[in-house]
């Protein structure tokens, strides 16, 4: 087709508003995908959270749920969906370490053996390292022929843009001229939610404060103010500022259409979430919301952060809280009762995280991106 016919093909297929089809009631309306008309095939959603705060776990547990019609913290499916996974960050031993922690959630949860062996066997995976921009596009086109999912899940934006998405022009070619035509083809349409990292959280207290604030979560992810354009919904997963280990799912956009109400009964954009024992993401009741006492507020200590500076020099988590006390201790930063003051203190303040390690080995300890959440 030539430039010219492409021009007048697209106009014969203009319409007078009276002409759009009436309403389809929406367990009817093979593009509707989720309740309340969240998410629909055609349209993008962006999952907006800060390094390390566990955003491949909550996309790995979500696929699951909505791939035999569960609901997750409040979002609903209409129906099972058929769902693919491209990513590029997690490694196969990674997959299959979130896989298991799931299991025995979703175990914790109620469900049967049968229903998780369902949920996991649904989920389409695409290897895509190495694959960026025009390149990722071209196996993302072709992939979705095949696969004719329901919702594609990339994980992260960064990985695949082959752009400086600061810039509100490349953000425009990317997501409306590469990927929506991918989203919105007639032959396999498909609805997008993009996993993204936030912008660097500020450290000023009142400045913070209002970054995590409802009415500016929409604007969260790192990048030009055309990625909340583009998105039809945006959820925000932050932590809460008073207390360590709790965070809130911030629906940022379109949240109003998930229904979500709060232990009043009212309306509400916020769910309050949390960690399992595992890497497991759950609801926070009301009463255990109202039992946490309020993480005190420290101020910068300068051995904390040269803590914190060992353990990114590290390059990966400490095999044991001993083996970074030896750390400290052989860097003269601290002896031992210091240094495990030191690691506590770090670890209340979210600035450490310490956890089980692979197979019910002792406790690992790092920083939160390193703890591949």
């Amino acid at each position: 087709m030539t430039p010219s016919e492409e021009l007048a093909a697209r106009y014969d297929h203009r319409r007078a508003l009276a002409d759009f089809p009436d309403p389809v009631p929406e367990n009817e309306n093979p593009r509707a995908l989720f309740k309340g008309g969240w998410l629909r095939k055609g349209g993008g959603a962006l999952f907006v959270g800060m390094s390390g705060v566990g955003k491949s776990v909550a996309a790995t547990q979500f696929a699951a749920c909505f791939a035999i019609g569960r609901p997750w913290l409040g979002i609903v499916p209409l129906r099972p969906l058929r769902i693919a996974v491209y990513q590029w960050e997690d490694d196969e031993d990674e997959v299959v370490e979130f896989r298991e922690h799931l299991r025995r959630g979703f175990a914790s949860a109620e469900w049967t053996n049968k229903a998780i062996d369902e949920a996991f066997s649904k989920i389409t995976y695409h290897d895509v390292t190495g694959l960026t921009g025009d390149k990722f596009f071209a196996f993302l086109a072709y992939a979705q022929k095949r696969d004719k999912a329901d919702l594609i899940v990339l994980m992260p934006l960064q990985s695949f843009a082959n752009c400086d998405i600061s810039k509100n022009e490349n953000l425009s070619t990317l997501l409306r001229d590469k990927l929506d035509p991918i989203l919105k083809n007639p032959l396999a349409p498909c609805a997008c939610i993009i996993v993204h990292h936030t912008n660097k959280i500020p450290s000023n207290g009142r400045e913070r404060h209002e970054w995590i604030r409802e009415s500016s979560a929409a604007y969260a992810g790192a990048g030009g103010a055309e990625l909340t354009n583009w998105a039809r919904a945006i959820l925000t997963l932050g932590p809460q500022e008073s207390t360590t280990g709790y965070f809130d799912l911030i629906a940022a956009k379109r949240g109003e259409r998930l229904g979500w109400k709060d232990a009043g009964g009212n309306p509400t954009l916020v769910k309050h979430v949390a960690h399992s024992d595992v890497m497991f993401w759950r609801e926070v009741s009301p009463e255990e919301l109202a039992a946490i006492k309020p993480m005190r507020k420290r101020r910068r200590n300068a051995k904390c952060d040269k803590v914190l500076e060992l353990c990114r020099e590290n390059g990966k988590p400490f095999e044991s809280g001993e083996a970074l006390v030896r750390a400290i201790r052989k860097n003269g930063i601290a002896e031992k009762t210091l240094a495990r003051k030191l690691i506590n203190s770090c670890i209340a303040h979210s600035e450490l995280i310490k956890r089980k390690g692979d197979h019910g080995n002792r406790d690992i300890i790092g920083l939160p991106e390193q703890m591949h959440l």
